[in-house]
């Protein structure tokens, strides 16, 4: 799941952010920019980009793979599993771009209709990840027992290691710090 929220929210708004279209348009040979904001400027885009229609496939998207058997589906077939990927990629990226993204967009909705598709937004996904957290109405299964019994990996035993010399331990700094 970690790897689902990295591929669905953090990576899409890093790349929006980096304002794509914008480099695209600016980098493109002087007769093929044109041919760019047109297609920016066409009906499919403009349906697109309406903040509900972001909001549908990435929230809904979001919901379709953890309410149905969509997910185990995604886990027993590879080809399942690309989808689910190539899926939460654009469509994190399609949400960013309307939300917050600095690249020009047709028919940009206002701010405030902007905001309260993004807290629509917020209270689906807080939704979902409680449902998940208390295992009630999702498709997931993860195997708890096991996933209980199983010791921390190393990396998290950090503090029963040894300091290299010189080096300065968080227990340390903690330490003097209280």
């Amino acid at each position: 799941m970690a790897q689902h929220l990295l591929l669905g929210m953090v990576g899409p708004l890093g790349l929006v952010l980096g304002a794509p279209v914008t480099l695209l348009l600016r980098t493109l040979p002087r007769p093929h920019a044109p041919k760019l904001g047109r297609l920016i400027s066409s009906s499919p885009v403009h349906a697109l980009t309406r903040p509900v229609v972001a909001l549908i496939l990435s929230s809904g998207g979001l919901v379709l793979l953890y309410l149905t058997p969509v997910n185990v589906l995604s886990t027993q077939r590879s080809w399942a599993h690309l989808l689910v990927h190539v899926h939460l990629v654009l469509a994190g990226a399609l949400f960013a771009w309307v939300i917050a993204g600095p690249d020009p967009a047709p028919g940009r909705a206002s701010v405030r209709t902007r905001l309260i598709v993004l807290g629509i937004s917020v209270a689906i996904r807080a939704s979902v990840g409680q449902l998940l957290y208390a295992g009630l109405l999702t498709r997931v299964h993860e195997p708890i027992n096991e996933m209980r019994s199983r010791r921390p990996p190393d990396v998290l035993r950090w503090r029963h290691r040894r300091a290299a010399p010189g080096a300065c331990s968080a227990s340390h700094l903690t330490a003097h710090l209280t």
